[in-house]
This record gives C-alpha cells, sequence and structure tokens, in this order.
C-alpha cells in the first residue's frame, strides 16, 4: 500500500505559504499609514568550528561574532528582550542591528490616514531614535 496523502497534504501547506508570503497578509491596502521608525536585529547561529570563509563574510557584512564568549552590552539585551537564547554550548553566534527610518507605506493614490502612536515603555527609545534622523 502506498500512502500518498502526506506528500499532497505537505506540498499543499508548501505552496499556500509560499503564495501568502509572496502577497503579504493576502489583501491590497485600502489606505497609505505611517510606519514608524524601528531597530531590527539579524541573527545567525551554528554549530562550532566556524568555517573561516563565513565568519570573514559576517564580518564584512557588519554581524558581531560570539564564538567563545557570550554576547556582551546591547547585544545581549537585544537578545534577551526578544526572549531569544544566548550563545549556547558548541554554537556561534551573530548578530547585526540596523536602523529602519520611518516612512509612509501604500500607493500615492490611496488616502493617506496619520496614525496616532501609542508608547510604551519599551517603543519610547525607538520613538526617539526615528525623530534624531
Amino acid at each position: 500500500m502506498i500512502d500518498v496523502v502526506p506528500r499532497v497534504i505537505t506540498k499543499s501547506v508548501a505552496k499556500t505559504l509560499r503564495s501568502a508570503a509572496r502577497r503579504g497578509t493576502g489583501s491590497p491596502l485600502t489606505h497609505r499609514h505611517d510606519r514608524i521608525g524601528h531597530e531590527r536585529v539579524l541573527i545567525r547561529r551554528g554549530m562550532l568550528p566556524l568555517d573561516p570563509e563565513e565568519k570573514r563574510l559576517l564580518t564584512l557584512r557588519d554581524y558581531a561574532v560570539y564564538i567563545h564568549d557570550q554576547p556582551l552590552n546591547e547585544s545581549r539585551s537585544r537578545l534577551l528582550r526578544r526572549n531569544l537564547p544566548l550563545r549556547r554550548d558548541g554554537e556561534w553566534l551573530a548578530v547585526k542591528t540596523t536602523w529602519v527610518k520611518s516612512s509612509v507605506i501604500g500607493n500615492e493614490e490611496l488616502p493617506y490616514k496619520p496614525a496616532l502612536w501609542r508608547l510604551s515603555d519599551r517603543s519610547i527609545v525607538d520613538f526617539i531614535k526615528s525623530n534624531r534622523e
């Protein structure tokens, strides 16, 4: 007996996820809106040993690479704030932080609806950073 149903389901789910990723939310925008500036943290992990060529590429791309020690200061607080684990034994960790500028999202032909920002303790720092630029 050959069971083909799991393969069909897997293909169907994968196709659905790919098409959802392509279209974003799945519905077109009805208005333009503000997007507040925010911090973006990119994290790469892998098992030791770290290939020297990969370390060179990570360094060129402005990642802070941690091989034998734990992240310090801001990198550590960023991981903890996002409930992400620190570097585990036998693993390397690379962290890169960038700033995404505030912008208006949507087609120019759509009506604009300004946003009302409700600041929390966490977002006050991001709000101040976005207004400096």
